[in-house]
C-alpha cells in the first residue's frame, strides 16, 4: 500500500481542533482510561484518592485537566446525596482546624511517608462539603469531604505565576450520578483578582480565592467535569470583566 493511500485513510483532520472538539476529544480518552485497569504514573499526571481506596472502572466519573490527563481512584459514589443537596453558592470561609481536616490530612496525595506538618489554604465549606488545599513539602493535595468523611483528593500542580488581572485552570473534574453528582474546579488568580464567579446553568457559584489560588465545587447532573458558562473576574480596582469558561482549556 502507498503513502497515497495511506493519508486517505488517515482519520486525523486536516486542521487545528476547534477547543470544543479538543474538549470532546479529551472526554473520550478520559472515558477509555476510567474503563482500564488502573496503573501507576508519575506527574505532573493528576491522581486522585478516594476514600483511600483504588478501584478499577469507573464509567461515571470525569475528570479533565488543561495539560495532563488523570487517574481516577475510589467509588464514583463520592459524595452522598445528602451532603451535595446542602450545597450553597456562597462558601464559608473555615479557620480553624476540624475533623475534616484530619480526614484530608490521612487521604492526602504525595509521600506516605513524608513528616512534617501541612499547610492549609482555600479552607471553605458549603453546605456539609468541606473543601481544602493541603501543601507539604512539594506535595499539595486538593480534598473534597462530606460531613459523613466520604470524599476525594488529588495532587494539583503549585500557583502559577499570572498576570496581575489573569486567572487559569488547573483541574476540572465531575463525579457521581444525579442526584449525587458534582463538578469541582481548581486554578490560579493573579495578584489583583478578588473575586471568581462561576455561571454554570442556573447556578452562580463564587470560588474561594487565597494565597493565588480559586476552588469551587457545585452540584450536576449530569457531571461532565467541564465549564461550559461564563466566569466573571472582579479586580481590586473595582472593573469588572467575563470571558467564556472554555477559554480557560487549553
Amino acid at each position: 500500500m502507498n503513502r497515497d493511500m495511506l493519508a486517505a485513510l488517515d482519520p486525523a483532520p486536516k486542521r487545528e481542533l476547534s477547543p470544543a472538539e479538543r474538549h470532546r476529544q479529551d472526554q473520550l480518552l478520559t472515558s477509555i482510561l476510567a474503563d482500564a485497569a488502573p496503573v501507576e504514573r508519575r506527574r505532573p499526571v493528576r491522581r486522585i484518592a478516594i476514600g483511600g481506596a483504588l478501584v478499577a472502572g469507573m464509567a461515571a466519573a470525569v475528570v479533565l485537566g488543561p495539560v495532563a490527563y488523570h487517574m481516577i481512584r475510589g467509588n464514583p459514589n463520592i459524595l452522598s446525596a445528602a451532603a451535595i443537596g446542602s450545597w450553597t453558592g456562597t462558601p464559608t470561609r473555615l479557620t480553624a482546624d476540624s475533623v475534616a481536616r484530619q480526614w484530608c490530612e490521612h487521604h492526602a496525595t504525595g509521600d506516605q511517608n513524608a513528616t512534617g506538618p501541612f499547610t492549609v489554604s482555600n479552607a471553605d465549606r458549603r453546605g456539609e462539603v468541606t473543601s481544602m488545599i493541603l501543601t507539604r513539602g512539594q506535595d499539595i493535595t486538593l480534598c473534597l469531604v462530606g460531613s459523613d468523611e466520604a470524599g476525594l483528593t488529588e495532587a494539583i500542580d503549585p500557583v502559577t505565576k499570572l498576570a496581575a488581572n489573569a486567572i487559569d485552570l488547573d483541574t476540572a473534574g465531575g463525579h457521581g450520578d444525579g442526584v449525587t453528582g458534582f463538578n469541582y474546579a481548581e486554578g490560579s488568580a493573579g495578584a489583583d483578582v478578588t473575586s471568581v464567579t462561576l455561571h454554570e446553568g442556573s447556578r452562580t457559584i463564587d470560588a474561594l480565592i487565597d494565597h493565588g489560588r480559586w476552588t469551587a465545587w457545585w452540584p450536576a447532573d449530569p457531571p461532565t467535569g467541564l465549564l461550559g458558562g461564563d466566569v466573571t473576574i472582579t479586580m481590586k480596582d473595582g472593573s469588572v470583566r467575563s470571558v467564556p469558561a472554555q477559554s480557560l482549556f487549553h
